[in-house]
C-alpha cells in the first residue's frame, strides 16, 4: 500500500515537495538530509536544500499524508495530479522542487 505526501515548510506554509511511497518515505528525505549534511556532501536536490536550511533554524519540515493506503498507480495517478495543480519551479509554474512531472 502507498500514500501521498506533502513535505510543506513550516515557515511558510508552503508546500515545496509532493510525494509517494511506503509509511516512513517521507522522513526518508529528512534523513538523507541529516547523513548529507554530516558527510559534507552536496545537496544536489532543491528539497535537500530546503531541507537543510530547516534544520539549520531548527526547524523541520511538516509532513502531511493526503492519501493513505492506496495502489502504487492510484499513488502515482493523484502524484501527477497535485504536481500539476501545485507547478514546478523548474518550470516556473510554482514552487514544488520536484523534478519531473511525477
Amino acid at each position: 500500500m502507498c500514500q501521498v505526501y506533502f513535505l510543506i515548510d513550516p515557515r511558510s506554509l508552503d508546500v515545496f515537495y509532493v510525494g509517494i511511497g511506503n509509511a516512513g518515505r517521507a522522513q526518508v528525505h529528512i534523513a538523507t538530509t541529516k547523513n548529507k549534511l554530516r558527510k559534507g556532501l552536496p545537496l544536489h536536490h532543491g528539497r535537500h536544500v530546503i531541507i537543510a536550511d530547516l534544520l539549520s533554524a531548527g526547524l523541520s519540515p511538516i509532513i502531511q499524508i493526503v492519501h493513505d493506503h492506496l495502489s502504487k498507480d492510484e499513488a502515482k495517478r493523484l502524484e501527477v495530479e497535485y504536481i500539476a495543480k501545485l507547478g514546478r519551479i523548474d518550470l516556473g509554474t510554482g514552487k514544488l522542487t520536484n523534478r519531473t512531472r511525477g
